[in-house]
């Protein structure tokens, strides 16, 4: 997709809402604290743990398009690191999509669209990669700022 295609993705009240995010602090979510969210397996503990992770990964994302938007210029219009920075809107808009998981049916479209969504960011590490040589062998100077955002 086309860089313009990328930002027409996030309206105003979208952007609004990401930077809103970046108030929060990400907070670390394990395995074992998700466990204890599920208690007993039921499907009010099974939308608990939706709901949290929902939020977390709503956050942390909001927090990796930051640090994309404060990349230099001339790194966000590299192809590769366009890609994966439509990745990430694409996540974020797709989190949005979800405004209540308060049934059963909702989470498992919630756990669904996440499953995607991972599948579809498989190749996110060697996209950075990529672009990243293509942008320092350009400039060497951006080599540090890259490896700070990496």
């Amino acid at each position: 997709s086309s860089s313009s295609d990328v930002v027409g993705r996030m309206n105003l009240a979208s952007l609004r809402r990401v930077r809103g995010l970046w108030r929060q602090d990400v907070q670390r979510l394990t395995l074992a604290e998700l466990q204890a969210l599920g208690g007993s397996g039921d499907a009010d503990s099974q939308i608990k743990i939706a709901q949290r992770t929902h939020q977390e990964l709503k956050v942390r994302i909001a927090h990796r398009l930051r640090d994309f938007l404060f990349l230099p210029y001339k790194a966000m219009v590299n192809p590769s690191v366009r890609m994966v920075y439509g990745k990430y809107v694409d996540a974020y808009l797709m989190h949005e999509g979800f405004t209540n998981l308060s049934t059963p049916s909702e989470v498992t479209a919630y756990w669904t669209s996440c499953a995607r969504m991972f599948d579809n960011h498989k190749q996110i590490t060697r996209l950075l990669g990529r672009g990243r040589r293509e942008l320092v062998q350009l400039d060497p100077e951006l080599a540090a700022t890259l490896d700070a955002f990496l």
